[in-house]
């Protein structure tokens, strides 16, 4: 059986007062040590609850930041976050480089995303990735990124869009297939900010877009993202190069909301866009653009790029369905002001003809048209062009495989018609609005169409000088036929 003894000591200090017992069981002894506090003040009280808190606190700090590191440096981690990366950013496969930890930033060197059909993005990459961290909402599940930054972001949509892409990645990480399944633990992120971010869009090299060197800061909302974007520039095949000012966009797993982008060619702000892109199975694009003074000059092609200046207002919607064989589809209105034409051979010969040399280098006092464009049909209407005082044009046309078919009515001051011989009596018939009209009709290739007027006027000038007492001096009009028939020539 057993045998216990007990001996009690009291001891004391100046601060501390303190009972040692020491117990002996088969010969088998332990100590204890007793703190009681019949000795000591509040003060004193208090300084060794703080100190025993700071001592448990420090141990459970040095614990966690073990633990922390232990779990930031497992490939489990890597695995989990890459798994559940690409699934938040509806992809195929993610890959982080090694990540490192400093208090509570997690460091990686970069991140790379690729997507197959029917997921729309193609890749994406970012370098020099910063998560500060928090585990105040731990407790629910929760890890919190407070602030995710990267230095660049690259993002494609689209095979033609992702040969666009740079390679900034030091190495390429190792991937993982998208987790769907429902996560232990989710991750919370309040913002992130990309020092730059370019995004490319297009299957096809005849389509290729995107956004380059913007600023770009990203925010939950709703179960999506509010993006603000500043600095940059906006690049589409066919268009000159726009600096962006700023982008306020909304994104979910079924659309890209444009809030408002604002762009600048010339003047600033002068280019406001608006509208959604639709993703899924009936994926599309509805855009509202709208200019306010903007230089016309770097938006024109074809033969008139380098004859034509001005400036354009314009109001235009642009709709597409993300489907095989699908062509943009666009309508609006234009209106030109302080324009003007130079370098034209025909306006040259004209200003000879009629001895009006404003028709060599006009001021267009009007031009303004509606339009429709549909795959490879571009179709004009309400064409109306005026040099005030000198000439006006209205009518319709519509251009096809590089062929052109219009009708117009085309107006000329009167002094003007007296020029040419036989006109008013045979071709400009009709007076309205301080001119006198006749009618032009234009088909065949763009760049140097069939018209009707000249014909016309030549007939008209022949019939003049061959009538009457004129006809045996009909060999002195032959030069001004000449003249004509060279026109358009």
């Amino acid at each position: 059986m057993a045998t216990a003894t007990e001996k009690i000591a009291e001891r004391s200090n100046r601060f501390i007062q303190c009972i040692i017992v020491n117990h002996c069981i088969d010969g088998c002894s332990e100590s204890l040590i007793r703190i009681f506090g019949d000795g000591m003040n509040a003060r004193q009280k208090a300084l060794i609850a703080i100190g025993l808190l700071l001592v448990l606190g420090g141990g459970i700090y040095f614990a966690a930041n073990r633990a922390i590191d232990r779990v930031v440096r497992a490939d489990g981690f890597l695995r989990f976050i890459s798994g559940k990366t690409a699934q938040k950013l509806n992809a195929s496969e993610c890959g982080y480089l090694p990540a490192a930890r400093n208090g509570m930033s997690v460091q990686s060197a970069g991140i790379l995303v690729r997507g197959r059909p029917p997921h729309h993005l193609t890749e994406l990459n970012a370098i020099n990735i910063h998560a500060y961290c928090s585990l105040e909402n731990l407790w629910q599940r929760k890890f919190t990124i407070r602030r995710l930054r990267a230095s660049q972001l690259q993002a494609a949509y689209g095979e033609a869009a992702a040969s666009q892409l740079q390679k900034i990645l030091p190495a390429e990480p190792n991937l993982e297939p998208r987790d769907d399944t429902e996560p232990v633990l989710h991750i919370d992120i309040h913002e992130t900010d990309i020092d730059r971010t370019d995004v490319y869009w297009g299957a096809d090299a005849e389509n290729v877009g995107g956004l380059k060197a913007v600023s770009s800061r990203f925010f939950p909302k709703d179960h999506g993202l509010d993006i603000f974007g500043r600095g940059g520039t906006f690049q589409q095949t066919g268009w000159p190069e726009l600096k962006v000012d700023d982008l306020h966009l909304n994104w979910t797993r079924s659309r890209l909301l444009v809030n408002s982008a604002y762009l600048s060619l010339g003047a600033p702000r002068n280019f406001i866009v608006t509208g959604q892109l639709k993703f899924g199975e009936h994926a599309s694009m509805q855009f509202h653009l709208s200019a306010k003074q903007a230089p016309a000059e770097p938006l024109i092609t074809g033969y008139w790029k380098g004859k034509f200046n001005g400036v354009v207002d314009s109001e235009t919607d642009l709709n597409k369905q993300f489907e095989p064989d699908a062509k943009v589809n666009a309508t609006g209105n234009l209106n030109f002001t302080r324009a003007s034409v130079h370098d034209v051979q025909a306006l040259k010969q004209i200003a000879v003809v009629t001895r009006h040399p404003q028709f060599e280098k006009p001021k267009i006092d009007i031009l303004r048209f509606h339009y429709r464009y549909t795959g490879n049909r571009l179709e004009v209407s309400k064409f109306e062009a005026e040099t005030k005082g000198l000439c006006r044009l209205e009518g319709d046309f519509s251009l096809e495989n590089k062929n052109i078919d219009g009708s117009f009515k085309i107006g000329v001051a009167p002094d003007v018609v007296e020029t040419l011989p036989g006109a008013r009596e045979e071709v400009f018939t009709e007076s309205r609005d301080g001119y006198l009209w006749t009618t032009l009709n234009l088909e065949g290739p763009a760049s140097h169409p069939r018209e009707d007027l000249k014909q016309r006027l030549v007939a008209a000038a022949q019939k003049h000088f061959a009538k009457g007492i004129l006809a045996p001096l009909f060999k002195t009009g032959k030069p001004l036929i000449d003249v004509l028939e060279e026109i358009y020539k």
